[in-house]
């Protein structure tokens, strides 16, 4: 993929792994590992979220978007992903899609999805009423994360952790 730039500034996530991701180690409480580690996002972030799960999969095992900035140029960006569907779909737990019907960004969406499936990469897609807000987004986000943390409800017993009563899980 490539290096980000001023015109595209989620890249092909490089940047992501390089800097940010040493200085949150250690400051950000949760889980370690790749099978804790969602990219997700909404609107350009939601495209920031694809470039950079989906660039960085040895990092990143599932990926959500909402409302998202569809990247360009998707099937060159990520020809090795779209390529070798097997080896996509074994690392990827779960790339979910979600976009409300009256949003700008709906059509490209589907698109999106619709050129996954062609290349035979698993995608779930969320469609729901409603245009480009937080409302139809925090739906989203209740959706995605069921699914992406299903199994992992009771951290503080997997990890080991301590927790005051009525504290927030990770």
């Amino acid at each position: 993929a490539p290096a980000s730039d001023e015109k595209d500034p989620g890249g092909g996530g490089g940047s992501w792994a390089a800097e940010l991701s040493p200085q949150g180690a250690g400051k950000i409480r949760g889980a370690a590992g790749r099978e804790d580690g969602p990219s997700v996002g909404l609107s350009m972030g939601g495209g920031n979220a694809l470039q950079i799960g989906l660039s960085q999969l040895d990092l990143v095992s599932a990926v959500g978007a909402f409302s998202a900035a569809i990247p360009g140029n998707f099937e060159t960006r990520f020809k090795s992903l779209l390529d070798d569907p097997d080896a996509t779909n074994k690392k990827l737990k779960l790339l979910w899609i979600g976009c409300g019907r009256q949003d700008p960004a709906y059509d490209r969406n589907k698109q999106l999805s619709a050129q996954l499936i062609a290349h035979h990469i698993q995608n779930t897609v969320y469609e729901t009423e409603g245009g480009h807000n937080f409302a139809v987004s925090r739906r989203h986000l209740m959706a995605v994360a069921t699914q992406m943390f299903r199994g992992r409800a009771n951290m503080q017993e997997k990890h080991g952790r301590d927790r005051k009563p009525g504290a927030a899980a990770c």
